[in-house]
């Protein structure tokens, strides 16, 4: 069974948002596509905004090249709401649909429980 993906507490423009990351979706939905144009093309296509629909942080990662020196390799990390990501769920085909909607299903099952246990 392929593991769900995690939701992942943000602040998007001021407001507590739960998100999942763009990158694990990415893997999560088997795309064939290079990550940095899989997401911008997304949020070009679909005019996503950023501080509304996502967010989007840089990291810094050090790395050893083959001669020995050490360098920075920076990644973006986006993090989207879950409406950006169910948003792509219908114009995926049926296999991917299907996948996404049991995610988000068992995060909102969770979700329930969550607020029943509180």
């Amino acid at each position: 069974m392929t593991q769900l993906i995690p939701l992942q507490p943000q602040t998007i423009n001021g407001n507590a948002v739960e998100t999942v990351s763009a990158r694990e979706l990415h893997e999560f939905l088997e795309s064939k596509r290079q990550f940095a144009d899989w997401i911008k093309n997304r949020i070009s296509d679909y005019d996503f905004q950023e501080n509304q629909d996502f967010i989007c942080v840089s990291q810094k990662n050090e790395t050893q090249r083959a001669a020995g020196q050490i360098g920075v390799a920076v990644s973006n990390e986006y993090y989207i709401t879950l409406d950006m990501a169910n948003f792509h769920s219908p114009k995926l085909g049926s296999a991917i649909f299907k996948k996404i909607k049991t995610l988000f299903a068992f995060h909102k099952k969770m979700k329930r429980k969550e607020l029943v246990l509180k």
